[in-house]
């Protein structure tokens, strides 16, 4: 194995609307699996015409970069405050009230992402809105029982499929019965593996036998499950489970390595090693507080770990081509704008499904 085949276990994020020269120069080294793009890489304040072309721009110059290779253009894209491009791209709000309109909700969300050349959608959500107190999932999930978000998700699923997008579940195996956000700290939930296979596993499982080939783990703590490793470094929920057991054939790509509890573990290179070795695919190194320069380091741990054998050649060829074989799946599209009369229809379905502030606090607080 060469050290420049490692790049495809990343996805990295440039800090800017443009790609700066030092980027350009890393992710040349780095040979990443693809970007992701947040709210900085747009302009903000900007008209659609001024903001899109820059963006295109942008775009190009990342693939530019690496002009061999197919890439995955990624971005979260859920709804309510988790959209990153600015307006006219439309504001759908969370799915939770989606209603009878996923299909149509999500062949809007589908066409604006095409038009950004987007191949990959951080979504749905497939967590559970089981715990009225979770601050960072209530009305982001499709719903508070296990049915009704599978109902709904699996529609999402099929759309984004039929419009060329691909899908990453998230946050496996279930963060909505967590009583704090994992941006900010690791939830500890007290849930065995029963408990998690009557109900917030299940969604998770309807995606996988509906085909979905992306799965995002949270960083999640389930101490009476695997009382040394949070999901993100762990081989019982990255393989035994979601592979051998619920048999998931496509890739695991990491919630955002910003995200403080994950941060933490980064750089340290025995750390890296257990990621890997547990099954981790991609490492989403994306976020405030880490920039492109960061994938290198991690990369220099996992070729270290290699050649000190603390990760095994086999654990790291398979989940490269696992990666390989998503990416030649990919579609390809450009940057193009839309017609105002289509946004227009998209503004309209959104408006009649926003919640106003009085139902969002009933529903966010509706329990299980």
């Amino acid at each position: 194995m060469k050290i420049d085949q490692l790049g495809k276990k990343f996805i990295v994020e440039v800090a800017g609307s443009s790609i700066t020269a030092e980027e350009k120069s890393i992710i040349e080294e780095l040979r990443p699996a693809g970007f992701m793009f947040r709210k900085r890489n747009f302009i903000q304040g900007e008209s659609y015409q001024v903001w899109l072309q820059t963006y295109q721009e942008l775009v190009q110059d990342l693939r530019n970069t690496l002009p061999d290779q197919n890439l995955i253009l990624a971005i979260d894209h859920e709804g309510g405050l988790i959209i990153r491009p600015p307006l006219p791209i439309t504001r759908f709000p969370y799915p939770f009230y989606w209603k009878e309109q996923t299909v149509a909700v999500s062949q809007a969300i589908a066409l604006e992402l095409k038009s950004l050349a987007i191949n990959l959608n951080f979504a749905p959500v497939a967590d559970i809105h089981s715990n009225p107190i979770n601050p960072v999932i209530n009305d982001r999930a499709f719903a508070c029982v296990s049915p009704e978000v599978i109902a709904k998700m699996i529609p999402f699923i099929d759309t984004m499929h039929a419009g060329g997008i691909a899908c990453s579940a998230k946050h496996y195996p279930g963060h909505g019965n967590a009583s704090s956000d994992s941006h900010l700290d690791l939830p500890s939930l007290a849930s065995t593996i029963e408990e998690l296979e009557a109900c917030e596993l299940q969604p998770f499982q309807a995606a996988i036998n509906h085909g979905i080939q992306a799965i995002m783990p949270g960083h999640l703590n389930f101490p009476k499950i695997d009382s040394e490793n949070f999901v993100t470094f762990s081989k019982y929920f990255l393989t035994d489970l979601l592979r051998t057991k619920m048999g998931f054939t496509g890739i695991t790509i990491a919630d955002a390595f910003s995200m403080i509890p994950a941060m933490e573990e980064l750089f340290k290179p025995e750390m890296v090693a257990r990621a890997c070795n547990a099954g981790l695919d991609i490492f989403s190194i994306v976020g405030p507080g880490l920039e492109v320069k960061d994938a290198l380091t991690v990369r220099d741990f996992i070729w270290d770990g290699l050649q000190e054998k603390l990760i095994t050649e086999e654990c790291l060829t398979t989940s490269i081509t696992r990666i390989t074989n998503f990416i030649s799946n990919l579609s390809s599209f450009e940057v193009t704008a839309l017609d105002p009369e289509i946004l227009s229809k998209h503004e309209l379905l959104a408006k009649t499904l926003r919640p106003n502030n009085e139902d969002r606090m009933k529903n966010i607080i509706v329990s299980k």
